[in-house]
């Protein structure tokens, strides 16, 4: 099984969704599910790193994108060496070919 580590914008991803569900849509505990669907995806694709969707035409740091679909959320990873690292958490609404995938310095 993969480590799985997370860039500050897919925290700030994940962080955005579940504030969104609990606060603005009045829903803490359709967040929490949200939060637990999300984690166990994340464990799921770090056991079968394989079973996401390549995403052509980008590409993170030199490497494949790869993506998996959990309710209306898109997860966007990579797998480096002994780790699948989560890049970006988007919704699927938003255009892929649009959004930065940006690792800054951990």
């Amino acid at each position: 099984m993969l480590e799985v580590q997370y860039t500050p914008t897919a925290r700030r991803d994940l962080h955005s969704i579940i504030t969104y569900i609990a606060a603005v849509l009045d829903a803490p505990k359709a967040a929490a599910d949200m939060r637990k669907q999300l984690s166990k995806s994340i464990e799921r694709l770090a056991e079968l790193p394989d079973s996401g969707r390549i995403e052509t035409g980008i590409s993170f740091q030199g490497l494949t994108v790869c993506s998996t679909l959990v309710k209306q959320y898109r997860v966007l990873y990579v797998v480096e060496e002994e780790a699948l690292v989560v890049v970006r958490v988007i919704h699927t609404s938003q255009n892929i070919d649009e959004i930065e995938l940006i690792r800054f310095p951990e």
